[in-house]
């Protein structure tokens, strides 16, 4: 494979792991944008989904493609009840709202990863590829995986799907909320109604990128605060409330990783994310967009 081919691959590869990140940097800058928190439980629940996805495999025999509705609205209605139940109590306190927030959701976090351990043990686990999908397709030397290709055209649906999203009512109640609460309020816009339903939109996200990482990662309950990391230095690359930059800073951390483990090494991958994270705060903290796309108050 000559020079040209393997930065070809490499490129692609990127590409399409940063599909993923995408989608779980989405999730966290809309709750931050939206909510003003930071959930630190947002890995714990990718991987929830990944296993809620394999369970309905190995048990039902349903295709995880066919499982993503079902994850999406399990997820969507799991996520409004944490942010009824435990979300909205730590947001009490104005003044303490990100701290309480942030503490709230990594003891949800722990929560969460020892119920995975209990119910799926520590085991790493994966999702079978479908058999009507070919494993790769070769084009020009390129070899392109088309599980990790579908996750692509997945990530590319999520983002025209939610961009009308925004063009909607709820969407414009959505944007109001974040640029002054008390004047939304004023004009009949119900915050905590807003909140939950932003929440489980996240959580949702959240399950769909579980859905697309767990058919091309092995998985296991310890995964999830690393996911947590990356989709915080997504969130923090694209400029936390940006819609678009979370987009953007998903491939761009995906294509980070790629060319690392092609110039470096595939054992400082992981390493990557921190050190874009550390960079990005020291140099630029408002990320690749400069401006927030949700403006806060």
């Amino acid at each position: 494979m000559d020079i040209l081919t393997t930065a070809v691959q490499a490129f692609l590869n990127g590409i399409f792991e940063g599909s993923v990140y995408a989608i779980l940097g989405l999730g966290l800058t809309l709750m931050f944008g939206v909510m003003r928190i930071l959930n630190l439980a947002s890995g714990a629940l990718v991987i929830s989904a990944a296993f809620l996805s394999y369970w309905l495999l190995q048990l039902l025999g349903i295709d995880p493609y066919l499982s993503i509705p079902i994850v999406l609205v399990s997820f969507f209605a799991l996520g409004i009840c944490i942010a009824k139940g435990v979300v909205e109590v730590s947001m009490s306190s104005p003044q303490y709202q990100i701290v309480g927030t942030v503490m709230v959701t990594y003891g949800l976090a722990l929560l969460i990863e020892n119920i995975e351990v209990i119910a799926w043990k520590a085991n790493y686990r994966a999702l079978t590829p479908p058999a009507y999908l070919p494993t790769s397709i070769s084009i020009a030397g390129v070899m392109i995986n088309t599980i990790r290709l579908s996750s692509l055209i997945i990530t590319v649906a999520v983002a025209v799907g939610f961009t009308f999203l925004l063009k909607t009512r709820f969407g414009t109640a959505m944007r109001a909320c974040t640029q002054n609460r008390e004047m939304a309020g004023v004009m009949g816009v119900n915050y905590q109604s807003i909140s939950a339903i932003t929440f489980g939109i996240a959580a949702a996200l959240g399950g769909i990128a579980g859905v697309l990482y767990g058919l091309t990662e092995l998985v296991n309950p310890y995964s999830g605060m690393m996911l947590t990391i990356k989709g915080l230095t997504v969130a923090v690359l694209g400029g936390l409330g940006s819609f678009y930059g979370a987009l953007l800073a998903g491939f761009v951390l995906g294509l980070a990783e790629s060319f690392g483990v092609l110039f470096v090494s595939a054992a400082y991958k992981d390493l990557i994310g921190f050190v874009i994270l550390i960079v990005i705060l020291l140099l630029s903290p408002g990320g690749l967009s400069r401006k927030e796309f949700y403006t806060p108050t």
